[in-house]
């Protein structure tokens, strides 16, 4: 079980609102079928007020609901996992909830908003409440339930996005930079161009040793000097260890910082990039 909590006294969220309010289906949950009665006409599930829930849920763990709460909003989501979480922005309360949680009953929607604006409030909660909805959130049907949904979902794909690009080609500026400062001897790194164009994180090189450069260089403004640097100093990571001190791991150690000055073309990318590479 996840949870997940986000204090935010902002009032600029109407526009991360209006995103969830396409991204999710927003609607309120009913407790768990009950087997009717003999003889009797089968009722429609009673509707859970859940705003009502949750102001319950704020007298008892600050003794009043905030009057800077102006709206509660509940939203459900195909969670990979049993995950809740509860947000205040800009007014609004909003609490998400995965879509296994949809036919939870009362009293485990009670136990679930005490813990949730316990942890938002930075306030105690009752541990019995945590109990009841751990014990719920581990129960068999809540396990066959994310499975069920689990096995609907499309596979996940590998994210791996080539070599060739528009302007560049990765395996070129390899070649290029392993003839010259490794001598041909460094072993080609699976390399990649990120999905996203990125201006803050240039390159990169992933825990498999996978070597991603940023697909905001692949245009024609790039000069070839810069991305021959990005390269050597992501590859640099591949043959200089890091040191750990303490509780830290330094990655850009002295010995680091040395070759990478060795590079023909160091302050003219330096000074084109305006900052370092990670």
């Amino acid at each position: 079980m996840t949870m997940k909590t986000d204090r935010k006294r902002t009032d600029d969220a109407d526009e991360a609102q209006l995103l969830w309010d396409h991204l999710f289906e927003s609607h309120p949950a009913a407790p768990l079928p009950s087997a009717p009665a003999p003889n009797s006409v089968p009722r429609e599930k009673p509707v859970l007020n859940l705003e009502s829930i949750y102001r319950d849920a704020y007298r008892e763990i600050l003794g009043r609901v905030p009057p800077s709460i102006r709206e509660f909003r509940f939203v459900f989501y195909p969670y990979r996992d049993v995950r809740a979480k509860v947000e205040f922005q800009g007014g609004i309360l909003t609490v998400r909830l995965a879509r296994v949680l949809e036919d939870m009953s009362e009293d485990k929607h009670r136990a679930l908003s005490l813990i949730l604006v316990g942890k938002l409030e930075r306030r105690p909660y009752p541990k019995e409440a945590e109990r009841r909805f751990d014990a719920y959130a581990r129960s068999e049907v809540v396990r066959q339930r994310v499975a069920e949904q689990e096995k609907a979902r499309p596979p996940r794909r590998k994210p791996h996005y080539g070599v060739q690009g528009l302007r560049h080609n990765l395996l070129e500026v390899f070649d290029r930079i392993n003839q010259e400062y490794f001598e041909g001897k460094l072993k080609q790194p699976p390399l990649s161009w990120t999905r996203t164009a990125s201006r803050k994180r240039l390159g990169y090189v992933d825990g498999k040793g996978r070597v991603y450069l940023s697909r905001v260089l692949d245009r024609l403004s790039t000069p070839c000097y810069a991305m021959d640097f990005i390269m050597y100093h992501e590859l640099l990571h591949l043959v200089i260890p890091s040191e750990k001190k303490g509780r830290r791991t330094y990655h850009h150690t002295r010995a680091f910082r040395e070759a990478e000055k060795r590079f023909r073309y160091y302050s003219k990318a330096r000074k084109w990039m305006g900052h370092d590479v990670d």
